[in-house]
């Protein structure tokens, strides 16, 4: 029997209680299956990418954060992953990503075709480089403003650095408002690029394909504007726990409309695959590495946290047209960690079925070790304790239609609902 062709789709930051703005259109006009109860394992992106990729936890496979570790030093460093396997097996493989945190740098490798769209607005002329020289000087600063920050450059004497960081605010004055205008950005993050790019990249005939894509138009930012509010706020929140809520309001609308936008989007795609022949004979599955808190429990944004509103994630699958599903009727206080679903790949490729017993398990977890974005080194005592409150380990159960919260640090149960 023909093997399918595989198409994994990650609409990143999608939370699960927004997937009405995809499910009826997936549902009623493609034919996918929607399946409650699908948990991420880090409330984040890193960590949950490499768990798909791995099929483990983020205790096993290692790529987390840590009080030392953080977000750019974070990477996957196994080679026994999903693409890998799958190229073994004679697949041709595919990476599009509007994520650069899903990219050979950071450790997602093996992919014959690759398409990286930077989701964040174009900087015309600082690099990687002069940005992460930017970011560890902007550590040490007391404020970060743009004053403090030009002393340091000087007194440090990155003269360079400093003409084109200087150079780099005044002309981007000019061109983002011509790029946001272009682009549609920041409803728009990449994904029409990405499809155009797809559908180059398929215009070369394969039996098998496997097809990776991370979409970012759920993720911040939300609105206009060349310094990132809702960033600002991030970073406010968990310093000083105060939240905003007028603009929680504004956020959450645009978060619905952003949702509204790519489900458009996404219909495309379908679109595309039909149109290249791929659509009837492939395993297309949609899911969300995590979610967004939009005010929720007084916070806002992801990572660090475990509430439902970062871990519950929407998945929905539409099988190809020559396998037969065993569907499972003891779900009801099951779970779908993401870590089931490379198995599931697996066993679908191999046996020409798709067996709901091996998605499901009875219990799946969910692991945060700390903060994993940097935060300014310079803090009042009243910040340092709030930020020391949540730099720890702890493990999110969910088991028969209950939720732990272990911490691990004083081996006790935080939270039980």
């Amino acid at each position: 029997m023909e093997k399918p062709n595989i198409v994994f789709i990650v609409l990143d930051t999608l939370r699960e209680d927004y997937v009405e703005y995809f499910k009826n259109n997936l549902v009623n006009k493609y034919g996918f299956i929607f399946y409650k109860n699908s948990i991420s394992c880090s409330p984040w992106t890193t960590p949950a990418h490499a768990s798909i990729f791995t099929g483990n936890y983020p205790l096993i496979h290692g790529v987390h954060e840590s009080r030392n570790r953080k977000i750019t030093d974070v990477k996957l460093e196994s080679t026994s992953i999903l693409n890998v396997y799958l190229k073994s097996k004679g697949y041709i493989t595919y990476l599009l990503s509007a994520n650069p945190l899903i990219s050979p740098h950071f450790g997602f490798t093996g992919f014959k075709y690759l398409y990286l769209h930077d989701y964040s607005l174009p900087l015309p002329l600082l690099n990687n480089h002069d940005l992460d020289e930017l970011r560890e000087i902007k550590l040490e600063l007391s404020s970060g403003s743009k004053k403090e920050l030009l002393k340091a450059l000087l007194k440090e004497r990155k003269y360079k650095l400093l003409f084109k960081d200087v150079a780099n605010h005044f002309l981007i004055k000019l061109y983002h408002p011509i790029y946001m205008r272009i682009n549609n950005w920041p409803k728009d993050k990449g994904v029409r690029k990405i499809l155009l790019k797809l559908k180059k990249f398929l215009e070369k005939r394969y039996e098998k394909r496997f097809i990776f894509l991370n979409f970012m138009e759920m993720h911040e930012p939300y609105n206009l504007a060349r310094k990132d509010p809702f960033a600002d706020q991030v970073h406010r929140n968990l310093k000083e726990n105060t939240i905003d809520q007028e603009s929680m309001k504004f956020w959450r609308k645009r978060y619905a409309d952003h949702a509204k936008y790519l489900s458009k989007r996404l219909r495309e795609l379908m679109s595309v695959l039909e149109q290249k022949g791929l659509f009837k004979n492939s395993l297309i599955i949609v899911t969300s590495d995590h979610g967004q808190l939009l005010g929720e429990h007084g916070r806002v944004g992801h990572g660090i946290f475990l509430y439902d509103e970062l871990l519950q994630v929407p998945l929905l699958v539409k099988y190809p047209d020559n396998i037969k599903i065993r569907e499972d009727y003891s779900i009801k206080k099951k779970y779908i960690s993401l870590t089931n679903l490379k198995r599931y790949v697996l066993h679908v490729i191999k046996y020409s079925e798709a067996d709901e017993k091996l998605l499901y398990s009875n219990r799946a977890y969910a692991e945060v070790y700390g903060i994993h974005i940097h935060i300014n080194n310079n803090l009042n005592e009243i910040q340092k304790e709030n930020l020391a409150k949540l730099d720890r380990y702890r493990i999110a159960v969910y088991e028969g239609g209950c939720k732990a919260i272990f911490d691990v640090r004083s081996w006790s149960v935080e939270e039980l609902t």
